[in-house]
């Protein structure tokens, strides 16, 4: 199931500004559901969507999510210079809006990313790795 948000035009009108709010949270909710789930593709989507009508800050936010979510859709491909690319590009991406932002919790999520970059460039380098790191779920809560 594909998300199906509710876009806007760009007046200023404050009723614009609620329904790109509402948008934006209603992505959010899809997609970290999706990525929790191991979807990270359809994550990559949903996020997408909202994300081609979005400006600033929350484009930005957005497209650190996108990489990130791509970067395990790669792991789990076994595309390995795909992921590293995209973890480290998310997380780069993602670090300035510490320690949450838009609801979803950041800090801990980027410590752990952190981690899969040296995890992947690792397997990048035909390093084994040695255990089996659990990918770390997004944490997000609806801001009001």
């Amino acid at each position: 199931m594909r998300f199906k948000g509710v876009l806007w035009a760009m007046s200023g009108d404050p009723q614009d500004s609620l329904l790109r709010f509402q948008s934006l949270h209603a992505a959010l909710e899809e997609g970290v559901s999706r990525y929790n789930c191991g979807d990270f593709l359809e994550c990559h989507e949903v996020l997408e969507e909202v994300w081609l009508v979005e400006d600033g800050d929350d484009k930005a936010f957005l497209q650190g999510l996108i990489k990130i979510a791509a970067g395990f859709h790669h792991y789990r491909r076994g595309t390995f210079r795909g992921m590293f690319d995209l973890l480290r590009a998310g997380r780069e991406v993602l670090g300035p809006f510490r320690p949450a932002y838009q609801g979803v919790e950041l800090t801990a999520f980027l410590r752990a990313v952190d981690s899969w970059v040296i995890e992947a460039e690792k397997l990048l380098n035909g390093e084994m790795v040695e255990e089996e790191t659990e990918i770390p779920p997004l944490v997000y809560q609806r801001p009001r």
